[in-house]
């Protein structure tokens, strides 16, 4: 079962890691939401995205169990709504 969800928070870190003795790589990201920090998996997609660190985002974040193990992964950040950043029309000069 996969569910989908989003939830706003601060980005603290985005790492790339490699399996010990793999060519395997997987990425990390560390989030902050009020004083609770925790690192999470993400996708390739989300650790190219080049998102500055220490901001608050969106988050989306897909919800996955298989026989009986549950797994949390980040699949997007999307900037807030309402930010220059998530709204490019908003701040060009009207002619």
């Amino acid at each position: 079962m996969k569910l989908a969800t989003q939830f706003r928070g601060t980005l603290v870190a985005i790492e790339e890691k490699s399996m010990t003795g793999s060519n395997n790589k997987y990425y990390q990201l560390a989030v902050l939401q009020g004083s609770e920090a925790t690192s999470m998996s993400c996708t390739e997609e989300v650790y190219k995205q080049n998102k500055e660190l220490f901001k608050e985002y969106v988050f989306g974040m897909q919800i996955s169990e298989y026989e009986g193990k549950k797994s949390l992964r980040v699949t997007g950040i999307y900037d807030l709504p309402g930010t220059a950043a998530a709204d490019p029309g908003k701040d060009k000069d009207k002619k």
